[in-house]
Formats: C-alpha cells, sequence, structure tokens
C-alpha cells in the first residue's frame, strides 16, 4: 500500500497538487482556529479591519466603502466610538478592486476572517520562503516570518506582504526557468 501510494504521488501531477492543495487547506484550518483561540475577539489587523468593513459594506449591504456610513463603522469598530480630531479617521481610500481581494474573508465575522487572513499570508510566506531557498537553509525559511517588517506586515493585516509575495512567486518562476509553465503564466 505504501508502495503504491509513492508512486501515485510521484507519477500523477494531478494527484500530487491535490494532495498538496489538501494540505495546505489542512493547515491554514488548523492556523486559523489556533488564532482565532489565541486571539478572542482581540483587533489586530487595523488595515485589514478597513478592508473587511469595506467589503462587507459593499458586497452585502451595498454601500459605497467610501460613504460617511461605512467610515464611521469602521471607526465603531475600532476605537468603539468616532474618531476625534487628530486621530485616523480609517476610511477605506484605495480603488474598488481590491475589495475583491477580501471578498471571500468577508463571508465571515472579523475574528474568523482576521485569524483566516492571517493564517493564509503566514502560509504563503513561509511555502515562497520554501521554495526559494535550499533545503538546507531550514532557519532561514522559518525566521523570515520573525523579521520586523514581514511580522509588522503580518500582524496589521495589510496587503504589503500579498503583493509581495505575488511579485517574488513571478521572480521565482523567471529566475527557477518555469516561466514557461502554463500554470505560471496563466497566474
Amino acid at each position: 500500500m505504501r508502495n503504491r501510494l509513492g508512486e501515485l504521488i510521484e507519477h500523477n501531477s494531478v494527484f500530487r497538487v491535490g494532495l498538496i492543495i489538501l494540505v495546505f487547506i489542512a493547515i491554514v484550518v488548523a492556523l486559523t482556529l489556533a488564532m482565532r483561540f489565541v486571539l478572542g475577539d482581540q483587533v489586530l489587523g487595523i488595515d485589514f479591519l478597513t478592508f473587511w468593513t469595506a467589503a462587507k459594506s459593499f458586497f452585502f449591504h451595498h454601500l459605497s466603502p467610501y460613504s460617511d456610513a461605512v467610515v464611521e463603522e469602521i471607526q465603531r469598530a475600532r476605537y468603539q466610538r468616532l474618531a476625534v480630531p487628530g486621530e485616523d479617521p480609517m476610511a477605506f481610500v484605495y480603488p474598488l478592486f481590491m475589495l475583491l481581494l477580501v471578498f471571500p474573508y468577508s463571508l465571515f465575522d472579523f475574528p474568523h476572517a482576521q485569524a483566516l487572513w492571517f493564517s493564509v499570508n503566514l502560509l504563503l510566506l513561509t511555502s515562497m520562503a520554501y521554495l526559494s531557498f535550499s533545503r538546507k537553509n531550514l532557519w532561514m525559511i522559518i525566521s523570515i516570518p520573525f523579521i520586523y517588517p514581514v511580522s509588522f506586515s503580518l500582524i496589521l493585516g495589510n496587503f504589503n506582504l500579498l503583493i509581495g509575495l505575488i511579485f517574488f512567486l513571478f521572480y521565482w518562476a523567471y529566475f527557477s526557468g518555469n516561466i514557461h509553465n502554463p500554470r505560471i503564466q496563466t497566474l
């Protein structure tokens, strides 16, 4: 049985990709549940809160993410009151298409969405590090989330890390010779 499974994984790329996706999903679910348990109802991802509230308002309540009502909702979620002069108004000031990236997360309540966002970004980060560095440099792969700008992006929940990972994927594909792979070109 064990040899047959090994042969199936080695010779069937569709099965291998499916298995990788299932493992990725299982790890994301486990990380999300752990993050949700550790964080409770505490809000860490202030940047993510802005996007999540704007997406929820736009897709489910049919409100403009730029409206005063949405800004007030973000402020109440962040400060438990309206912002006073001198405080960040927490308004959504980004292009509308950015909400498409947050749409799947807006299907969840904020504490679960925040934990899921963190988990997906952390797993994508470590996956890209794994693909990029030699397997001998395991310490480097493990240490990347602890580098200050990286951990700051993870905690705040901003898009810098995700956009950086997308660029990194294309650099990896180019320099590893996978740029002609149709799957990479599709991305």
